[in-house]
């Protein structure tokens, strides 16, 4: 029904006419695009291999179809008896990568070039299976909350940094057949920090001897909110387990901007992958069943390599979009500036403003 409202002009939701972006958020969105585009901009032979990364969740009872639009006037839409909760879940995380940039260079193509796509996929489907773009090979991790034995004794059962960094040693780096820059979001269990550094609730002792430990100067007579802030200023220059395990394998890491899912093209591979379980679903659906769908998808996903391929093609289209449009603000505002400094040039030039000077000096006697 949305691809529909699009496809026919009309936008979808609620949108107030000042939408401003936050200054940080605009910060790490133009930091990540310079990043993201610098790559791309590289010789074939020094490109890094663009990897992606989420992690999302299916319930028991997740269902897709057209009950979802209704007219209250059917009688096929009166309900009996309360709608089935949700249930149990089952998590799952896994990283897709795009085609070899040593072998294929992706067009930054817009979405409705369809002659450049075209091109993009008979040339793509002539590389091998391990060149082509597609789901990384043995990445892929499922497992329920409520099964203690399948979460890896994490406390909390569901993703946190024991696991995702398990995750990252056993099934990503591995698995990566060449140089990769590996693009993920900003999710705390991300970004874990060799060092345990004091939380919130810890005392002030335990912030002096961190500070002691790691040669952060600090004043006995500072308080608390002095020395966090100081060590939140040294945490700034320190390297994530993440990166220091990526830059150790040949890889790099580069955290996805807030508040711009649409840049991670492995959303929409949850969208095609959790359409097709939902679109299965029946009363008689149980955990089971859910895991062995889970499992038949993402078998299935291994061999969806032109649709990820367009995934990132998509994704790309909408960074360069974004990336266009902060030139051209850029471009116009060092223009304004010009405009501006030569007519102050010109009034400078012609008198004008000499003579208003020596008005106002005469006014006062001088």
């Amino acid at each position: 029904m949305r691809r529909w409202v699009e496809r026919n002009g009309f936008k979808r939701g609620k949108r107030t006419g000042n939408i401003v972006l936050k200054e940080h958020i605009a910060l790490h969105r133009d930091l990540y695009l310079k990043a993201f585009f610098a790559n791309r901009a590289l010789p074939p032979e020094e490109q890094l291999r663009e990897v992606y990364l989420d992690e999302s969740y299916i319930h028991q009872h997740y269902k897709k179809n057209d009950d979802s639009v209704w007219d209250p006037n059917d009688d096929q839409d009166i309900q009996y008896g309360k709608e089935k909760n949700k249930g149990n879940r089952y998590c799952f995380l896994c990283a897709i990568q795009g085609p070899n940039p040593r072998i294929f260079q992706p067009t930054d193509i817009q979405c409705n070039d369809e002659e450049a796509k075209l091109f993009d996929k008979m040339t793509l489907s002539t590389l091998g299976a391990t060149d082509r773009g597609g789901v990384v090979p043995q990445s892929v991790w499922a497992f329920c909350p409520q099964q203690k034995k399948l979460h890896k004794g994490d406390y909390h059962k569901v993703f946190k940094s024991t696991n995702f960094m398990q995750w990252w040693n056993d099934q990503l780096i591995p698995n990566l057949q060449q140089p990769s820059i590996i693009i993920m979001d900003n999710a705390s269990y991300h970004k874990a920090y060799p060092d345990t550094y004091p939380t919130s609730k810890s005392k002030k002792s335990d912030y002096i001897d961190f500070c002691t430990m790691k040669n952060i100067p600090f004043d006995p007579k500072d308080t608390i909110p002095i020395i966090r802030e100081k060590i939140r200023t040294f945490k700034k220059t320190q390297k994530m387990s993440c990166e220091l395990i990526a830059e150790a394998n040949g890889h790099r890491v580069l955290f996805t901007p807030p508040c711009h899912s649409d840049l991670q093209p492995i959303e929409l591979l949850w969208a095609k992958l959790k359409g097709n379980i939902g679109r299965k679903y029946d009363t008689d659906t149980t955990m089971t069943i859910l895991k062995e769908r889970l499992d038949e998808e993402f078998s299935a996903a291994y061999g969806w390599n032109e649709s990820i391929e367009g995934f990132i093609r998509k994704s790309t289209a909408i960074a360069r979009k974004f990336f266009t449009e902060i030139q051209q603000e850029e471009t116009q505002e060092t223009e304004d500036t010009d405009k501006n400094d030569s007519s102050i040039d010109s009034e400078l030039s012609d008198g004008s403003v000499e003579s208003d000077s020596e008005d106002e000096l005469d006014l006062i006697g001088l």
